[in-house]
């Protein structure tokens, strides 16, 4: 009863192949399973669910024959077909590896250039703090200090010293005016203040004959020089260049 039953299986299993377009064949070893023996159908199955048709069987029994000279069994058409599959989704693996490894090389290289750019930012608002720092912060715990002296009234009011040629463009950039003394020293004061220091022209005053005498407070600055003076007290001095002879 047993081996009249496997034969009407068998049976069965060849209708049904030969019905769906298959080739039969024999019994033979199922891929994955070297030593379990499955049935035709058993095979076709397996084709079927992996997503294969009868022109991708064709195609891969037309392959063994041409290179092996034998007409395989479906276990074999499977194994290749499942081999072929494998390599094809190897391939797409590495090329999706490589275009992911090109974005990724552009988003380092984007980051790259944002460092740099990053860097000279960072580098050119040093250079920029340096005068503000320079002439702005005044030494640590230091008090005012009192600048008296005579203003000194010439055409061209030119430094001499090279920081206070580079000072006085930064401070004019701010709204203040230099004031040169009579004994050298050079502050610098707001608008307002330099009218005072300066309440006509040169010519008016050399015509005039007078002079100011100020008194202002200042913090050094680090640098030996003084911050942006207040101006506290303008006395006028008659008669500069008798009282000079």
């Amino acid at each position: 009863k047993a081996k009249k039953t496997a034969r009407k299986t068998a049976k069965a299993a060849k209708k049904k192949t030969t019905a769906m377009g298959w080739p039969s064949h024999e019994p033979s070893t199922s891929l994955g399973h070297p030593t379990a023996m499955v049935t035709e159908a058993a095979a076709i199955q397996r084709i079927m669910d992996a997503g294969f048709t009868a022109h991708d069987y064709d195609r891969k029994q037309e392959q063994f024959i041409k290179h092996q000279g034998r007409v395989p069994s479906p276990s074999e058409v499977v194994r290749g077909l499942m081999t072929e599959q494998k390599q094809r989704g190897k391939v797409k693996g590495k090329g999706k590896r490589r275009a992911t490894g090109k974005v990724r090389v552009k988003v380092k290289d984007q980051r790259v250039g944002k460092v740099r750019w990053m860097r000279v930012v960072v580098v050119l608002g040093a250079i920029a703090g340096m005068p503000f720092a320079a002439w702005r912060i005044p030494q640590y715990k230091s008090s005012p200090i009192a600048i008296i002296g005579e203003v000194r009234y010439e055409v061209l009011d030119r430094p001499e010293d090279i920081r206070h040629q580079l000072r006085t463009p930064f401070e004019e950039l701010f709204g203040n005016r230099p004031v040169t003394l009579v004994d050298g020293r050079r502050i610098y004061v707001t608008e307002s203040d330099y009218k005072l220091c300066w309440p006509e022209s040169w010519d008016a005053i050399y015509e005039k004959n007078y002079s100011m005498r100020i008194s202002a407070k200042a913090r050094p600055l680090y640098f030996n020089d003084y911050s942006v003076a207040e101006v506290k007290t303008v006395e006028r001095i008659d008669n500069p260049m008798a009282r000079a002879r």
